[in-house]
């Protein structure tokens, strides 16, 4: 899919990632045991990029492809 695809994804994407908000708690629970606060993280596809600020890098990067993300 390309990045059309994901700037719809962008303007719509509210009520689905509500729903999905267990989801997106365990993977943030999941993946802070593995990265610590003040690690370097780069995050590829990180849409809005609110798992990136979670995680509290000491340096970090979000880098998508859909400029509406």
């Amino acid at each position: 899919r390309g990045p059309a695809y994901f700037d719809w994804i962008a303007q719509h994407d509210a009520r689905s990632r509500a729903a999905q908000r267990g989801f997106h708690g365990q993977a943030l629970a999941d993946l802070a045991r593995l990265i610590r606060p003040g690690a370097q993280v780069l995050e590829w596809g990180c849409a809005h990029g609110d798992l990136l600020a979670a995680l509290v890098p000491a340096h970090g990067l979000g880098l998508d492809f859909s400029p509406a993300m």
